[in-house]
């Protein structure tokens, strides 16, 4: 399944660009010196030319292991209904600790950017942590992907609810969320399988994905490569009580877009190269007068007006 995604934070273009060409013609001299840029005559020089349907290109990105994971929802008036979900794997093994009992507590210690953020800053939203249902690797993982979530209750209580947090629980950059039910069961079997820990937990555990509730109205952005998984032990006194830390071992995540506003005429770039402008500028140059052209500017032009009359 492929999916149309458009740019968190973009801006709509005109269809027709401006292209600024820099021409220079230098008088030959015989000395090289300071003085050769100095005799030189700099023109500028402007190229109008449309975009032809076939220059808008789309692709199928990697979404694995980038610095920043969005996850939220958010309804924009011009780029449409934006859903954004994360997934990520605590590592499992560690030299610290030689085994894992039950009663320890698992924290996941999730950083996250949160003055930079896409939607309603003074909207409180609540998330839950969910399992995976299906194998997935990061390093080949692309936005046509489209996992299983085991977000379905059985009854009133929910086997494959792992955790929760609103958006207010959010500290200044992290938020420490306590993981439980049938995960941390099999999470703690999985390490206590010192004989084949990594390949078992590997292959039959999926990891977990961060999902937003109906309630969300932004997109918080997630850095799972500085966030971690803590195990704690349970203090019988003030002085007893210990953190192991294990890091996050592989992380991605999914947008999907839905109900766009951008006019026809107009065409949105993101980051994400989902859709991006492949320009053949070969007929332009030839057609030019003069050909010691030193430097080339491609001008966007933002459409501004749209922005503010569907965002006002």
């Amino acid at each position: 399944m492929h999916k149309n995604f458009q740019i968190v934070k973009g801006s709509s273009i005109y269809l027709y660009l401006i292209m600024l060409l820099v021409l220079s013609t230098c008088k030959e001299s015989g000395n090289i010196g300071a003085g050769f840029l100095n005799e030189s005559n700099v023109v500028v020089d402007t190229v109008y030319f449309s975009i032809p349907p076939s220059s808008i290109v789309t692709a199928d990105p990697y979404l694995g292991r980038l610095e920043n994971s969005p996850f939220g929802s958010f309804d924009d008036p011009l780029f449409g209904t934006i859903e954004g979900k994360a997934f990520f794997k605590p590592s499992i093994s560690n030299n610290s600790l030689d085994s894992l009992p039950e009663n320890y507590e698992l924290n996941l210690r999730l950083f996250t950017d949160k003055d930079n953020l896409h939607g309603q800053k003074t909207h409180s939203g609540s998330y839950k942590i969910y399992r995976v249902g299906e194998f997935w690797r990061s390093a080949s993982f692309q936005m046509s992907n489209d996992l299983e979530i085991l977000d379905q209750s059985s009854g009133s209580v929910n086997a494959n609810e792992v955790g929760s947090f609103r958006f207010d629980d959010i500290d200044t950059t992290f938020i420490d969320i306590n993981l439980s039910g049938n995960w941390k069961s099999d999470f703690i079997q999985f390490f206590n399988n010192s004989e084949d820990r990594d390949s078992i937990y590997k292959y039959e555990d999926f990891g977990l994905a961060v999902v937003p509730e109906d309630n969300v109205e932004n997109l918080i952005y997630g850095r799972f490569s500085a966030s971690k998984l803590l195990l704690i032990k349970p203090a019988q006194d003030s002085t007893d009580a210990d953190t192991t830390i294990n890091s996050i071992s592989d992380w991605a995540f999914d947008v999907e877009v839905s109900e766009s506003n951008v006019p026809e005429e107009n065409i949105t770039l993101n980051n994400l190269y989902t859709s991006f402008l492949n320009l053949d500028l070969t007929n332009s140059a030839i057609n030019l007068k003069n050909k010691n052209f030193v430097k080339a500017e491609l001008l966007l032009t933002s459409d501004s007006i749209t922005v503010s009359e569907r965002l006002n």
